[in-house]
């Protein structure tokens, strides 16, 4: 334990501590590692495929007057319901 007198020393920095400033100086260059970048459009496509099936969903779900209010037809709901979550 390090007394008043004794100036406290810091601690030197891990393995992971280096790795973290590695990445962060990294973002600040605007390189970005190839798998990082596969991982964030993973994310995004993943994000984008879960929104479509929400709605999809929720179209489904609507009656006919709501139909009306947005300016659909029941077939046209139909068909977009139907659509898997991975086509537009």
């Amino acid at each position: 334990m390090a007394s008043f007198a004794e100036p406290m020393r810091a601690p030197m920095p891990s393995a992971i501590d280096t790795q973290l400033l590695d990445l962060q100086a990294l973002a600040k260059t605007g390189y970005m590692p190839s798998l990082a970048a596969s991982a964030i459009w993973a994310a995004h496509v993943v994000a984008i495929w879960s929104v479509r099936r929400r709605t999809r969903r929720e179209l489904a779900m609507l009656d006919r007057e709501r139909l009306c209010d947005i300016g659909l037809t029941r077939e046209a709901q139909k068909a977009e319901s139907a659509k898997p979550f991975w086509k537009a």
